[in-house]
This record gives structure tokens, sequence and C-alpha cells, in this order.
């Protein structure tokens, strides 16, 4: 059976990469994204999304958008 389902995804803000890749891309809510997201690293920087290569730890501890 083929089916349409609406999921929640993550892109990073940065590079595009989709949080939970290459095992899930979607998650049936908002709170499974958001615990897929901090297990997987995952920082919400400045109100965007960053996967754990596009962000850094500056000189004050604060984490930083790459570039």
């Amino acid at each position: 059976m083929i089916k349409k389902q609406l999921v929640y995804v993550m892109e990073c803000d940065h590079c595009g990469k989709i949080c939970g890749e290459p095992e899930t891309t979607g998650f049936p809510d908002k709170n499974s994204l958001l615990s897929a997201a901090e297990m997987s690293d995952w920082r919400k920087i400045r109100g965007g999304w960053y996967c754990p290569d596009c962000y850094e730890v500056d000189e004050n501890d604060e984490y930083v958008p790459c570039g």
C-alpha cells in the first residue's frame, strides 16, 4: 500500500543536511524530531538550526555558525 504521510524534517541552515540522515529523514511529530536533533548534537543558534559540521565553539565558549 502507498499512503501520503506528512512528517517533520530539520534542515541545516548552513549546508542543507537533513537531521537523521541516512537512517530517518522524517519524524511523526515535532517532539520526536527535536529529541533526535538533540541526540545528534544539532544546535539552534541565532534562530537557525545547525548540524555538528556547521557550528563551532568561540572564545566565549558559545556555539556559533561556521563561516
